[in-house]
C-alpha cells in the first residue's frame, strides 16, 4: 500500500539536508510507515531556527513532500493562498493508493476535497473536538453569538468526511458517540506514543518535596488556573510542594500573574517545552502526582506517558479520560473546573504514599495494553477488515458500498517497530 499522509506539524531541515521532527510525529510516522510500501509524507518543511527536544527523521520507506508554510494556529496561507497548498497535495495524492487526513483543519478540508476528485479511499483521523473549542475561543473573545454558528458548520464538514472516509480513526470513544455514531467503519483507539519497552518498572517520586506536574500548552481550556488555586490551598495546609508546569502557549504571562497573586509564584517552575527523552521522563519519573486539570481533551497522550512513568494520575472527567484513567484504580477522575475537587483528589493521593504506590503499579499493568505495538496491531487488522491492505476484505463491506473500496492489491509486509532509522528509546534517530 502507498499511503499519503498529511500533517500540520512541521519537519525541520538540517544544515546537511535532512530532517528533524518531534519525537511524537517520528514515532506515530514510522508506526504507519511499518506496514506501508511507501508513505508519501505531507508536510510543512522549515528551514532556519528550530524548536528544542527535535529528533532526527530518517526512516527509510517515508518520501518527504514540502508544503508551503502557513501559521499553526490560524493556518492563514491555507485559506489566503488555497493554490499553493493544492498544487502541492494534488502529486502526492494522485500517486497514493490511500490518503490519511490526520486533522480535520482548513488543510484537511483541501486533502478531503482533492481526495473525492482522484477518487481515492480516505482514512480519517478526529483528535479531537475541534468545533466545540473553536466555539469557547470565540466566547472568550467577547462574541458568543459566533461560536454556535462556527461549531455548527464545522460540526457538518466533520459528518461529510466521515460519510466519505473508508476508516474513521476516533481519538477515544467520546469522539466517536458524537461524530460517528453507528458507523461500522469508526475505530476508537488510544494515540499513544509509549513503545511496550519503555514502561518503567519503578514508581514516580520519592524526593523531599512533592511535586505535582502537569504537561501540555499553556492555554485556556487546560485548567490550570484550577491547578494553582490548588496548590495555593494544599501550601497554606502546610504542604512542601513545587508545581511543575512543563510546556508553552498564550497563557503563560497570565498564569505567572496569578502565582504571584496567590503567594505561590516561588514554588511554580515553568519548564517551557521539555524534550519527550529524556527530559521530560525524568519529570514524569519525579513527580508524585501527575495532573491534567483540562476542560476539554480528546485523548491526552501524556497521561499514558505519566502512567508508563510509574506517576499517579489525577485528571478531569473529559474526553476520553475515562478510558485511560480508572477512577480509584489507576487514579482520581474529578469534574472540570472544580478547583476544590481537584485539590481534595491531590491531597489525599500525597498524604498515602501506600495509595500512591497502588496507583502507580496500577497504571504501569493497564499501560500496556495502550502501546504503540499495540496500537499497530489494531490499525493492520482494521485497515484489512475493510480492503486496504488487500487481504480478509468482505466485498459487500461498508467500504465497498460506499464505492471507496481499493481494488485487491498484494498485502504489503508488516515491518517490525523497531531496528534502524525507525524509532529510538534514547530520543536519538527515529
Amino acid at each position: 500500500m502507498k499511503l499519503c499522509l498529511t500533517t500540520h506539524q512541521s519537519l525541520y531541515r538540517t544544515t546537511d539536508g535532512g530532517y528533524e521532527c518531534t519525537m511524537g510525529l517520528g514515532r506515530w510516522v514510522g508506526m504507519l510507515a511499518s506496514f506501508c510500501d511507501k508513505v508519501h509524507l505531507c508536510v510543512p518543511v522549515r528551514s532556519g531556527a528550530r524548536p528544542p527536544g527535535l529528533a532526527r527523521f530518517d526512516i527509510p520507506n517515508v518520501v518527504v513532500c514540502a508544503l508551503p508554510i502557513y501559521f499553526r494556529a490560524m493556518e492563514a496561507e491555507a485559506v489566503r493562498h488555497p493554490v499553493r497548498l493544492i498544487r502541492a497535495l494534488w502529486s502526492p495524492i494522485a500517486r497514493s493508493d490511500v490518503v490519511f487526513i490526520m486533522l480535520f483543519n482548513y488543510m484537511g478540508l483541501y486533502v478531503w476535497a482533492l481526495s473525492l476528485l482522484a477518487g481515492k479511499p480516505i482514512i480519517s483521523n478526529m483528535a479531537g473536538d475541534t468545533p466545540q473549542l473553536l466555539c469557547w475561543a470565540f466566547q472568550r473573545r467577547g462574541i458568543p453569538l459566533v461560536g454556535p454558528v462556527v461549531r455548527a458548520i464545522h460540526a457538518l464538514l466533520y459528518h461529510g468526511i466521515i460519510r466519505s472516509s473508508a476508516v474513521v480513526l476516533c481519538v477515544g470513544q467520546e469522539i466517536a458517540r458524537k461524530y460517528a455514531p453507528g458507523n461500522p467503519r469508526a475505530l476508537p483507539y488510544v494515540n499513544s506514543r509509549v513503545r511496550a519497552d519503555e514502561v518503567a518498572d519503578k514508581v514516580a517520586g520519592g524526593l523531599p518535596v512533592r511535586r505535582l506536574l502537569a504537561v501540555g500548552r499553556l492555554d485556556f481550556y487546560k485548567g490550570l488556573r484550577e491547578l494553582l488555586r490548588a496548590a495555593s490551598d494544599l501550601v497554606n495546609e502546610g504542604l512542601n510542594l513545587r508545581v511543575r508546569l512543563a510546556g508553552e502557549g498564550n497563557d503563560r504571562g497570565p498564569l505567572e500573574k496569578m502565582a504571584e497573586d496567590l503567594g505561590i509564584a516561588d514554588r511554580v517552575d515553568f519548564l517551557g517545552h521539555v524534550r519527550l527523552n529524556p527530559e521530560l521522563k525524568a519529570e514524569y519519573r519525579a513527580a508524585d502526582v501527575f495532573v491534567l486539570p483540562s476542560h476539554s481533551e480528546g485523548l491526552p497522550k501524556v497521561v499514558l506517558e505519566a502512567m508508563a512513568n510509574g506517576a499517579p494520575v489525577v485528571a478531569t472527567h473529559v474526553g476520553s479520560v475515562p478510558l485511560m484513567v480508572e477512577d480509584g484504580q489507576t487514579g482520581f477522575i474529578v469534574p472540570p473546573r472544580d478547583a476544590d475537587a481537584l485539590r481534595d483528589a491531590v491531597r489525599r493521593l500525597l498524604l498515602d504514599e501506600g495509595l500512591r504506590v497502588r496507583f502507580a503499579r496500577a497504571g504501569q499493568h493497564k499501560v500496556r495494553g495502550f502501546t504503540m505495538e499495540a496500537l499497530r496491531e489494531r490499525f493492520v487488522a482494521a485497515f484489512r477488515r475493510f480492503g486496504l491492505l488487500g487481504s480478509s476484505a468482505s466485498e459487500d463491506g461498508p467500504g465497498r458500498r460506499a464505492g471507496l473500496l481499493m481494488p485487491r492489491r498484494r498485502t504489503c509486509a508488516v515491518r517490525p517497530l523497531s531496528g534502524p532509522g525507525v524509532l529510538s528509546a534514547d530520543g536519538g534517530t527515529l
